[in-house]
């Protein structure tokens, strides 16, 4: 069984069988509960829809790792067929790395590793020069030393879990201060010609570059003279966890609703109306929810059925918990209802057949507010990496409190790239 998988499952101390079984009763409840009791809306009938919403609840963690599930099949597969392209076009160029190249790489990330939590427990006055040269210096005018490699990868790889559309957008990585992609600014036109007419050029090919620019983010974790000189405490996972979520936290927010200014851009603020252009990198799709405070079933589907086939392909909702206790109870015009268990069939749970994921920082359903979006993710965002994260130790600031203070600074860059791939829905009429 899958590690997710199994986590979820022991976090309710359910079987399989057993999370199956409760999600469907849980469900033909709250189905029943909807039909019988609509029409006499009062305290009761509201406790006890929520009663069995929040038992919905519990097995969305299910859900989600099952996403995770298909996700890293696909990932493999995808993985493993780049992999054999690379292989089946440089073996005959590149020798393997021989087993005393790799013990000496091995050996030097370890002493990298211990070197730099070294610094971080004792400070730079206090460790041989010999080991601060093994520490790379930050590039930046505000200094501190960069983390191992490793730990960066184990802190980015963190941030999932607070930054749920980091696993739907593209995730690419720099080393630059912005990052260019080529976009295509317009198409060339074919023309009906007479057999022995003239054939003239057709225009109209043109390309453009996508710009994205890095920022950065910071942030602050204090920590004990004591602890620092407890051999026995964890330094290293301390950090970790507390860089994991605060970067994680700000992350997923700007995903989402990030100005673009100073930060970067969330799908929430571009541009909107610019889907259908040629180069497909206008503005979002809009629709309407089909009722000024509320989410109707027709707004579900207009919005789901705003952007182009090719598209919807890979589509998947992105809303908030509050979103997604109105939908269970929402049907279609032929009475089915559009949230959809998928636990008894092995699959995610659904909205009208196409998954979602569950965005804390996704506005509430409430009157012009956007409380829901639909699209191809990949191809309608980029979140750019930039591969270092510079860790710095100050001894002074809190010394009066007992504690050292470790700044971490990261960056971070992001933006629509194609607006036609994604629609976006407004509470109202």
């Amino acid at each position: 069984m899958d590690p997710a998988l199994k986590e979820a499952l022991d976090k309710l101390g359910l079987t399989q069988a057993q999370a199956i079984e409760g999600q469907e009763k849980a469900a033909k409840e709250l189905r029943e509960a909807v039909e019988a009791d609509s029409k006499k809306r009062d305290a009761t009938y509201d406790a006890k829809i929520a009663k069995l919403q929040a038992e919905l609840d519990k097995f969305e963690p299910i859900s989600k790792a099952l996403v995770d599930i298909q996700d890293k099949a696909k990932a493999e597969v995808e993985a493993r067929v780049k992999f054999q392209e690379q292989i089946d076009r440089i073996e005959t160029e590149v020798k393997r790395p021989r087993d005393g190249e790799k013990t000496e790489a091995k050996t030097k990330a370890e002493e990298v590793n211990s070197a730099f939590f070294e610094f971080m427990r004792r400070g730079k006055e206090r460790i041989t020069r010999e080991r601060l040269n093994v520490l790379t210096v930050s590039d930046d005018t505000t200094g501190g030393y960069l983390a191992p490699a490793e730990y960066v990868k184990s802190i980015i790889e963190g941030i999932v879990e607070y930054s749920p559309m980091r696993g739907l957008v593209t995730v690419d990585q720099t080393n630059a201060k912005q990052i260019e992609y080529p976009k295509r600014t317009g198409v060339l036109t074919a023309v009906w010609v007479s057999e022995i007419g003239t054939r003239s050029e057709t225009t109209g090919m043109t390309w453009g570059l996508e710009t994205i620019p890095v920022h950065e983010m910071t942030a602050e974790v204090y920590v004990s003279y004591a602890n620092l000189e407890d051999s026995a405490f964890s330094l290293e996972s301390l950090l970790k966890r507390q860089f994991v979520e605060q970067f994680g936290v700000l992350e997923g927010s700007a995903i989402i609703s990030g100005t673009g200014v100073g930060q970067i851009q969330g799908f929430l603020n571009a541009t909107v109306g610019g889907g259908s252009t040629a180069a497909g990198s206008g503005g979002t799709v809009a629709v309407n929810s089909g009722a000024a405070t509320t989410v109707t079933a027709d707004g579900i589907l207009t919005l789901k059925y705003a952007i182009k086939t090719g598209y919807a392909t890979n589509g998947s909702f992105v809303l908030n918990r509050g979103t997604l206790s109105a939908i269970r109870k929402l049907k279609d015009g032929n009475g089915q209802y559009l949230w959809v268990a998928g636990l008894a069939q092995g699959r995610p749970n659904a909205i009208d057949g196409d998954p979602y994921v569950e965005a804390p920082d996704m506005p509430a359903l409430g009157a012009g507010l956007k409380a829901m979006a639909y699209g191809d993710w990949k191809r309608a965002y980029i979140l750019v990496d930039r591969l270092a994260i510079a860790v710095m130790r100050d001894d002074y600031t809190r010394a009066s409190s007992g504690q050292v203070k470790f700044v971490a600074r990261r960056r971070l860059g992001g933006q629509i790239v194609n607006g036609e791939a994604i629609a976006i829905m407004t509470t109202s009429v």
